[in-house]
């Protein structure tokens, strides 16, 4: 006779308050080693309960999940209809765990095997003469997630860097690592995963609409060519306009590049385009480069910006600074208009009343 459709949620559900049970063994351990402390036996013994502990989460979560996935296939038994189960054991099982978790981190006990595995190596290889024992002298930085907001060309970098950094613990599951996922987005691409329920297959679905909206390869392309055919004033003595062209082209010419496109043979239109940014003076400098030259490169032409740049740079520091426009010209306006003024007060001043020898009165004439 086969066995009812339910037994794997009884069975998940035994095993999740099993695993409770345990951990409540463990969190009594590690009050009878606080109380003594210099007791052997109870390090070590508190000290192996904390490396199994990560393994029993991972199990606690899968059994869950096979629980909840009971209920909503309606495999579960008659008597239960929602996750109302489920929910509480894991919230019990939650409290325990990150209460010998902070027990952990107080008393600087490790939760992996694998780390304890590498301080071990890191003090036997620091004994050793020659270049591993050099090793203890460094400390490499933490890593720390990255974030994605919804900008589409910084995507696939952080799909790649997120990815890889979970590579290294492969004991995290994958409703651990939606929440990771969760935590690491921002803005139009939280808003895109937070219907989600926190469930581990739904932490590939999450990736499958990011993917869908952001790793369209014909939308990253456009962004690209956007960025190119954006029109850039470059000055000869605009040392930042200048490196603003270099960078963009550079940039956007590598994007287009790794997205399948060869972007070298489009050196002629490309050029075409940017010539158009160039002022008098850089573009003409750039044609007595060129020269006889009918067919240049996009690369030589970024060495020609490149060696502009570094007299640009220069004319930019060394210039001096100059004087506010026409504060020169009023001062000798002013000047002239004072001597002007002053004459005709003296000479008005000084003036003799003469008779008019036609009318006989007193006007000058």
């Amino acid at each position: 006779m086969a066995p009812p459709a339910s037994i794997h949620y009884v069975e998940a559900k035994a095993r999740v308050g099993r695993a409770i049970t345990r951990v409540t063994t463990f969190i009594k351990a590690s009050g009878e080693y606080n109380n003594d402390r210099a007791n052997v036996g109870k390090h070590a013994k508190i000290k192996q309960m904390l490396v199994e502990l990560k393994d029993i989460r991972r199990c606690v979560n899968e059994d869950i999940q096979i629980m909840e996935t009971s209920v909503g296939q309606g495999t579960a038994p008659t008597d239960v209809t929602d996750n109302s189960s489920s929910d509480s054991l894991i919230s019990t099982f939650e409290t325990l765990f990150y209460e010998l978790a902070a027990f952990a981190d107080i008393h600087k006990f490790s939760l992996s095997p694998v780390a304890e595995m590498s301080n071990s190596f890191a003090s036997s290889t620091s004994q050793q003469p020659g270049p591993l024992g050099n090793l203890s002298c460094f400390q490499l930085p933490k890593r720390t997630f990255p974030t994605f907001s919804g900008i589409i060309t910084e995507f696939q970098g952080f799909e790649d860097l997120f990815k890889s950094i979970l590579s290294h613990a492969e004991e995290i599951s994958n409703v651990e690592k939606f929440e990771i996922l969760k935590m690491s987005l921002q803005g139009e691409a939280l808003s895109l995963v937070t219907h989600l329920p926190l469930t581990a297959l739904n932490y590939d679905s999450a990736w499958e609409i990011l993917k869908s909206r952001y790793g369209n390869k014909r939308d990253l392309a456009r962004t690209h060519f956007q960025s190119l055919l954006t029109n850039h004033a470059v000055k000869s003595n605009d040392a930042l306009s200048i490196k603003t062209l270099v960078t963009s082209l550079l940039n956007h010419t590598a994007a287009l590049d790794n997205l399948g496109f060869v972007t070298k043979t489009w050196s002629p239109l490309l050029l075409y385009i940017f010539e158009q940014h160039l002022d008098y003076e850089l573009r003409s400098r750039w044609e007595l480069t060129v020269g006889d030259n009918h067919a240049p490169t996009l690369s030589e032409f970024v060495n020609f910006l490149r060696q502009h740049l570094r007299s640009a740079e220069v004319f930019s520091t060394t210039r001096p600074s100059s004087m506010p426009p026409g504060s020169l010209k009023p001062k000798q306006e002013r000047g002239r208009s004072g001597s002007f003024q002053k004459i005709l007060t003296t000479t008005t001043s000084q003036s003799v009343n003469v008779a008019c020898p036609m009318c006989n009165e007193s006007h000058s004439i």
